[in-house]
């Protein structure tokens, strides 16, 4: 007790620096309840099930770059996302590009059609471009932006 009474400032200075800690270390909790989880939440459960394999996307782009309008082919798969970007050459008519976009469904299985949303952006050096495509996993064709 008699520390207590000698040493008051400094008990109080640190209770109160305790308290400080404290109620930010709560606010932080409040604010920010996620840190640690996964960023995607459950959003993905079930992708083992229904996985894109690297040789599958690969084979893709070999055979869309065969075409004689393509320029350059390349594939991005981010969770339940699949990005695909065709370069076609200058003067390839839109409809020609968007057939392009709709052969990139046979190379998924009727599950991978059904689990991920498909995106393809075509662009050309053409005034025309940009135009891009999103298929949902629930549609059978292709949506696209209105240049």
């Amino acid at each position: 007790m008699k520390f207590l009474k000698k040493n008051k400032k400094i008990v109080i200075g640190v209770a109160i620096a305790v308290a400080v800690l404290l109620v930010v270390f709560l606010v932080k909790i409040l604010i920010f309840p996620t840190l640690g989880k996964d960023r995607y939440g459950n959003r993905l459960d079930g992708i083992e099930q229904v996985i894109i394999n690297q040789d599958s996307m690969t084979k893709m782009e070999q055979d869309l770059s065969t075409s004689s309008s393509v320029e350059n082919v390349s594939t991005d798969v981010k969770g339940r996302i699949v990005n695909i970007m065709i370069e076609v050459k200058a003067g390839t008519k839109v409809e020609d590009a968007k057939k392009l976009a709709n052969q990139t469904l046979e190379h998924f299985t009727g599950d991978q059609k059904e689990y991920y949303d498909i995106q393809v952006f075509l662009t050309s050096s053409d005034e025309n471009y940009p135009y891009i495509g999103y298929k949902h996993k629930t549609s059978k064709e292709f949506k696209w932006t209105n240049n």
